[in-house]
């Protein structure tokens, strides 16, 4: 899953997937704004086949707090 989630940030962002790790952060390593987080989540909700509420995403920091709560919201 984890692989999966770093092939989308790859594809929306033109970052190497080797490059990012589950301690990557989301918007400063990553250089990401808000507007390109909204888009990521967007696609992680149609890949995932699940919904992020906005109270969720904004306690994401790391790749892996995306991960770890794209796992929760699949059980």
């Amino acid at each position: 899953m984890l692989n999966e989630l770093k092939e989308l940030i790859s594809a929306r962002l033109g970052i190497d997937a080797d490059a990012i790790t589950e301690k990557t952060d989301l918007l400063h390593e990553l250089g990401a704004d808000s507007l390109t987080l909204v888009s990521l989540v967007g696609d992680v909700e149609e890949h995932f086949e699940i919904s992020i509420d906005d109270v969720l995403l904004a306690q994401l920091v790391t790749v892996g707090d995306l991960a770890a709560l794209i796992e929760r919201l699949k059980d």
